[in-house]
This record gives structure tokens, C-alpha cells and sequence, in this order.
């Protein structure tokens, strides 16, 4: 999501249906000085503040839906390079009993993430692998 330079750390995006609060506190204890967790929901925050954001910042961990998380590889914001896993969740129900995998308007920005030519040369490789973890 950052710059990206020699000796940086790898980064995460985790991918979810919508801002579930909880998911965001239990992940702020991975923050350091160094990396921080950033939330990029566009219902919180528009896309130019969070094309800012990733662009001043060092992310270790970005969390945010499908279609954000999309927008930002599209603007060329979110790098790429020190991308080192995609945490999908899966698990979490909304009031509809849909997931993430349910409702079209997600899951399609999902698979377009997912197909990325610079992150599907990745999958599986020895070098600059990029795991996909979906729970």
C-alpha cells in the first residue's frame, strides 16, 4: 500500500463485507511506528482522503471492502509489491444471512482484485508469493 523500499516490512490487506468495528480493534494491536493499520472504507472516508492516506503512509495492514480496496489498485494508490497476504472474511453474516461471497456488488470487485495480473503472477510462486487466506 506504501511506497515501496528495501527492508520494509510485508504487508496485509484484509477484505471484509462491511466496517465491522470489532475486526479493526482486534487488528490495532499489530500498529507499530512503523506500519500502521488503516481503515479505508468508503463509507467513512472518501477516496481521495484514502488514496491521501495510503500514499503518505506506511501500511502494514489495510482493511476495507472489495470495491475500496479495488478503487485504490485502480488510482495506482495501493502498491502492491510488499503484498504479502489477502485475508478474506468469509465468515462474517449481515442481517440478510448473505457473506461477502452472496451479494454481487462484492463479490465481483473481489474477483477483480483476485485476477489482478500483478497479483496472479504471485500466487504460488517461491518469490514474492502472496498468500490468499479466506476464514
Amino acid at each position: 500500500m506504501y511506497m515501496q523500499k528495501e527492508g520494509r516490512e510485508d504487508m496485509v490487506v484484509v477484505i471484509l463485507l462491511s466496517t465491522v468495528n470489532t475486526v479493526n480493534r482486534a487488528l490495532r494491536e499489530f500498529q507499530t511506528k512503523d506500519a500502521m493499520v488503516a481503515k479505508l472504507f468508503a463509507k467513512h472516508i472518501k477516496l481521495d482522503e484514502a488514496i491521501k492516506t495510503v500514499q503518505k503512509s506506511r501500511i502494514g495492514i489495510g482493511i476495507g471492502t472489495p470495491a475500496r480496496i479495488k478503487d485504490l489498485l485502480s488510482k495506482d494508490a495501493l502498491k502492491t509489491g510488499n503484498l504479502s497476504r489477502i485475508v478474506i472474511d468469509g465468515s462474517h453474516v449481515d442481517q440478510k444471512k448473505r457473506t461477502i461471497f452472496d451479494m454481487k456488488d462484492l463479490f465481483d470487485p473481489l474477483l477483480d482484485i483476485l485476477r489482478r495480473p500483478e497479483l496472479f503472477e504471485r500466487y504460488g510462486t517461491d518469490t514474492s508469493k502472496i498468500e490468499i487466506i479466506v476464514y
